[in-house]
C-alpha cells in the first residue's frame, strides 16, 4: 500500500454470553458516558502513520462536520500544504489538493457505508469523526447488546459486529469485524483512545496503524 493510498483510507474509513448490566463488565456506571451525538463536531488531530511497521510520517487532519450530509475534512502536510480535501454536500463528494486523482472509485452501499474502490469500509462518515473525537456515536446503543463474561461488550448491527472492552491503560478501545466463511469473523479495523488526554490510535487490520494526538494538546 503506497502512501497516496495510505490517505485515501484514512479519510473513508478503511466466552460465555451474559446478560449483565455493562457496568459490571469493567467499565463502570459512566458507560453511557462514553457516546455521544456527533452528527455536529469539528476538530483537529496530529497523525503519525505506519504501513506494515514502516513509519510513513505525520500529517494533519482536521473536518468539519454541520451533518452526516454536509462536511468539510483535509489532511495536510507537516509544511501545512493541502494534501487532499473533501466537501460532503447532500450525494456529492468534491476533492480538491495534490492527491485528489489518485483516489480509487468512492460510493455508498446500501447500508450507508462508505466503499472505496468497490469494497465496503465498514464504517460511516460521521463515525470516523465522532471516534477522532474520542467518543463512541450514540447510535450504537440502539444495537443489540450482550456483555460476556471477560468484560466485552458485543454490539450488533446486521453484518457489522461492533466489540467494546477496556485494554491496559485505555479506558475504551473497540474493533469491528463482519461475518466470513460461516462461523468465522473478519476484523475489519480496530481502535483505542482516551478522551482524557486527547490521544488515541486506528489500525486496520496488521497493514496500517495511526496514533493520533488532540491538536489542541501539541499547540499548549
Amino acid at each position: 500500500m503506497n502512501f497516496y493510498s495510505l490517505v485515501s483510507t484514512l479519510l473513508l474509513l478503511s466466552g460465555c454470553q451474559t446478560f449483565q448490566a455493562p457496568e459490571r463488565a469493567g467499565f463502570g456506571r459512566d458507560f453511557k458516558a462514553h457516546f455521544a451525538s456527533c452528527p455536529k463536531s469539528e476538530g483537529g488531530v496530529t497523525l503519525s502513520i505506519q504501513a506494515e511497521g514502516v513509519p510513513m510520517g505525520s500529517l494533519g487532519y482536521d473536518w468539519i462536520m454541520r451533518s452526516s450530509d454536509s462536511w468539510d475534512a483535509e489532511v495536510y502536510n507537516a509544511l501545512g500544504q493541502s494534501l487532499l480535501g473533501v466537501k460532503r454536500r447532500n450525494a456529492s463528494l468534491r476533492f480538491s489538493g495534490q492527491l485528489r486523482d489518485t483516489l480509487k472509485p468512492l460510493g455508498r452501499t446500501e447500508r450507508g457505508y462508505y466503499s472505496w474502490g468497490g469494497e465496503s469500509t465498514y464504517l460511516r462518515e460521521q463515525e470516523l469523526m465522532c471516534l477522532l473525537s474520542g467518543q463512541l456515536p450514540v447510535e450504537w446503543l440502539k444495537f443489540e447488546r450482550k456483555v460476556h463474561r471477560d468484560g466485552q461488550v458485543e454490539l450488533r448491527d446486521g453484518e457489522r459486529h461492533i466489540n467494546l472492552k477496556r485494554r491496559d491503560s485505555w479506558p475504551m478501545c473497540g474493533s469491528v469485524s463482519v461475518p466470513f466463511l460461516w462461523f468465522f469473523e473478519l476484523e475489519r479495523y480496530r481502535w483505542c483512545f482516551d478522551p482524557a488526554s486527547g490521544r488515541g490510535f486506528f489500525a486496520v487490520r496488521d497493514f496500517l496503524h495511526i496514533d493520533w494526538e488532540d491538536a489542541d494538546n501539541l499547540a499548549s
